[in-house]
């Protein structure tokens, strides 16, 4: 008849071996589940797709630094887009919508950017992009095109898509808005607030999949 004390110790010793058993089962199940996640083709073109995005971002910085230095293009990154802000002055002259040689170079420079994060692979990060035009409260009001600052807003954000198209970005991609004066930056500095406003939006995560799914 075995003692209480030998007892205890088999129900000991089987209780720690189920436990390492346990143990080991989880620390290969995480192990699997890891390596899945690591290695599964659809979050390897993910992670491959992010980095080109943040690429991509880092290029506009290089190109555009003196810009950024001078305040007259500001780069905003947000959850699902990039924001490139450009001073009007960059553009256009006073009151036109007519795009200056220097405003071309820039916009040039920007779609070879553009073109380039779109070819670098199979899937198209890019799903839109949305150019905003903004004047100041200066009122203006006159007989020809553009009567007033509502037009010329939308003028100017239509003459960027023109350009942007012509020089190879497709058509489906863009959207134009003039907002005139209604969405102020500055109570007080006018020359922030005529601007243009270039919105690339992304792809969602979830979108992307899809599109890697279709692939």
């Amino acid at each position: 008849m075995m003692s209480k004390s030998t007892t205890y110790k088999q129900g000991s010793k089987f209780w720690i071996a189920l436990i390492d058993m346990m143990t080991s089962i989880l620390i290969i199940f995480l192990l699997v589940t890891f390596l899945d996640s690591i290695l599964n083709p659809q979050n390897i073109e993910l992670a491959i797709i992010d980095k080109k995005r943040k690429e991509f971002i880092e290029v506009l910085k290089a190109q555009f630094r003196n810009e950024i230095q001078r305040k007259t293009i500001q780069l905003e990154e947000d959850l699902d887009h990039l924001q490139i802000t450009f001073s009007d002055k960059l553009l256009f002259e006073t009151a036109q919508y007519s795009l200056l040689s220097p405003g071309q170079e820039i916009l040039k420079q920007c779609s070879k950017a553009i073109k380039e994060f779109m070819n670098t692979g199979e899937i198209s990060d890019i799903k839109t992009i949305q150019v905003e035009g903004h004047t100041d409260s200066s009122q203006m009001e006159r007989d020809s095109f553009p009567h007033n600052n509502w037009e010329l807003s939308t003028a100017r954000a239509l003459e960027v898509i023109y350009f942007l198209e012509n020089e190879g970005i497709a058509r489906k991609l863009f959207s134009a808005n003039g907002f005139e004066a209604n969405r102020p930056i500055s109570k007080t500095d006018n020359d922030k607030n005529r601007r243009i406003e270039l919105k690339i939006f992304f792809s969602s995560e979830g979108e992307l999949k899809e599109k890697i799914n279709i692939k």
